[in-house]
Parts: structure tokens; sequence; C-alpha cells
């Protein structure tokens, strides 16, 4: 089960009737609904409900894009449990690594973690997608560093605790 399976079933509970609700394979958001073309009598009263479940909603051709608002985001972040690096073995090696440059500025307070990337593992994880996700965040990783922006130390959590990752 993905860190992602809650948060869409929290969505999902959150929209009556026939819809879609997939990930969003653009990364600007967790989900993209078709919710509003499908119902746009019931849009409006959905939109706020989404708003006070602590989603944030924005439309785009039509569709909605659903993310965590901020004080949700940080309460997912609060969340997440401590983990302890893995034993080092071959096939762990990339992503001790990786972990290790998440957490090489120590503790990284909630507020200060890029949702953006936090945003990218959920996703790639949901999708299985590891390798390429283990590729995009160690970019991503090595650009935070140079421009001296904090790291998305909570990502670690998320990756050693995911199916594909450490367990």
């Amino acid at each position: 089960m993905s860190a992602l399976d809650c948060i869409r079933a929290q969505a999902r509970a959150l929209l009556p009737g026939e819809c879609f609700l997939r990930r969003d394979q653009q990364l600007r958001a967790l989900f993209v609904t078709d919710f509003p073309r499908r119902h746009p009598d019931m849009a409006a009263n959905v939109k706020a409900q989404l708003q006070n479940g602590g989603f944030s909603v924005t439309e785009d051709k039509g569709l909605w894009l659903l993310d965590l608002n901020t004080e949700k985001r940080l309460a997912f972040i609060q969340s997440l449990p401590a983990v302890s690096m893995p034993e080092a073995s071959d096939d762990a090696l990339p992503l001790l690594s990786l972990c290790r440059r998440l957490c090489s500025q120590g503790d990284v307070s909630p507020e200060d973690q890029p949702w953006d990337a936090l945003r990218l593992v959920l996703l790639r994880l949901d999708a299985g997608e590891t390798t390429r996700l283990y590729n995009e965040l160690s970019t991503l990783c090595a650009v935070l560093k140079r421009k001296k922006a904090p790291l998305p130390a909570a990502a670690v959590s998320l990756l050693l605790t995911s199916d594909q990752g450490g367990n």
C-alpha cells in the first residue's frame, strides 16, 4: 500500500457520483479528476467540501487538480514515521546513498521542505517507478544543494517505508 492510498481515499470520499480520480501524470498536483465536467451542477459545493477537507483545487481545461493544502501538507509530513538507514548491501547502495544525501542537511522543518519534491516521491512510488524516481530525485537533490535550498528529508521516510523502497 502506497502512502498516496490514504490521501486518495480521502479525496474519493469527497467526490460523489461517477468521475475518475487519477494520479496527475504531469506532476502539477497529486490527482486529477473530471468531476466538474460530469457534475457541473454540484461542482461548487463539492469544491468547497474538498477545500474544507484539506485539499487545494485548481481548474485546468475543465478538470480539477487536487493537492494537499498547506496545513494538510504539514500534517502529512509531521505524521511520517522516523526511520533508520538500511544496512549497506549491494542492492541497497543506491537507495542508501540517496537517503544519506536527502538527510545531509539534518532536520529540515516541515514548513521548509519542498512540496514539489515530496509530491514527486508520492506519485512515482505509487506508480511503482522507483528507478525513475531515484534518478529524478538524485538530480533534484543536486540542484537544491547547489542553490543551498532545503532538501525534502521527509522523502527518506517515504522511500524506506514503501513496498518498492526499503521494505
